[in-house]
């Protein structure tokens, strides 16, 4: 129960939401665009715990999830943003189709949609 947010400083809250809550999606995210109400919602949740207070007492949100979704040499917390991973995770898939890296999945989407 303590991992809850009770006990954890702003620190260990960003540590744990990069662990967990940021990289449960990350497998889903490199196959498919997630609709935009879904990355709000995952932003909520992310907020909700970062900001979280002493049982169901919630705090201000002092500065904007945006700008804590900023790595830390531009002035954020590091913490990943969904939108960002997914079309990152997204883009890469293009870029092993056009350097040819990726074996035998490439062979099979090269065959099936790319011809010609």
């Amino acid at each position: 129960e303590p991992w809850q947010g009770q006990w954890l400083s702003k620190a260990a809250r960003a540590v744990l939401i990069n662990s967990s809550l940021s990289s449960l999606l990350l497998f889903i995210m490199s196959f498919y665009s997630l609709p935009e109400t879904l990355h709000h919602k995952i932003a909520t949740v992310q907020g909700r715990f970062f900001w979280a207070g002493e049982g169901d007492k919630q705090k201000y949100h002092m500065v904007r999830w945006s700008e804590i979704c900023k790595p830390r040499d531009q002035g954020g917390l590091g913490i990943m943003s969904s939108k960002r991973m997914n079309i990152a995770l997204l883009t890469r898939w293009l870029w092993r189709i056009a350097n040819g890296e990726g074996g035998p999945w490439l062979r099979l989407i090269q065959q099936k949609y790319l011809r010609g």
